[in-house]
């Protein structure tokens, strides 16, 4: 809460020792991240070579888990283990019928190591951990009742029918609408 008078430092010596610290501790996870990588160029951090190298993407900033905890109401994603090894995942690594592919996580993930994908009627969430791709969810998705293009998973339209009363048949697409 902001007082009259009050003056908020944003720039001294300590403060940039304590973004390079940050940095380079992102640096040790996400070594190969653009956005971090570009900080560090901007802040003329190198990495700290004993640390371990992680080759993740994911900066631990927790946006999706409480995107899809407070924001969706689903949970179907969330920390799991401590310390180095601590990252995102959906519980037991596999598929998670919870969650409904609405996108939302990938929408507020800040360095996209959350991907959504739509093939052949079939929305894929997926979570990439440097080269390793892990498929949190698969959902069919429901057709324009109009157009027929594909646009909205059923997953998705389920629970707009459960919480809300709309049924998926009277689902449009955004063009048709």
């Amino acid at each position: 809460i902001r007082k009259d008078g009050l003056t908020v430092t944003t720039d001294s010596e300590r403060i940039r020792n304590n973004r390079k610290w940050l940095i380079q501790l992102l640096l040790a996870r996400c070594d190969r991240q653009k956005d971090v990588l570009d900080f560090a160029a901007q802040y003329g951090v190198a990495p700290i070579e004993r640390l371990t190298k992680k080759n993740d993407d994911c900066i631990l900033c927790g946006m999706c888990v409480r995107a899809c905890g407070e924001i969706v109401g689903v949970g179907a994603i969330g920390y799991e283990r401590r310390g180095e090894k601590r990252e995102v995942t959906s519980p037991y690594r596999d598929k998670n019928p919870v969650c409904i592919a609405c996108g939302t996580c990938v929408y507020v993930c800040p360095t996209h190591c959350i991907a959504m994908t739509e093939e052949n009627g079939v929305r894929t969430i997926s979570r990439y951990a440097g080269e390793k791709k892990m498929i949190v969810r698969e959902a069919k998705m429901l057709t324009c009742g109009k157009c027929g293009n594909y646009f909205l998973p059923s997953s998705v339209a389920e629970v707009f029918e459960k919480k809300m009363g709309i049924a998926p048949t009277v689902f449009t697409c955004p063009s048709c609408r």
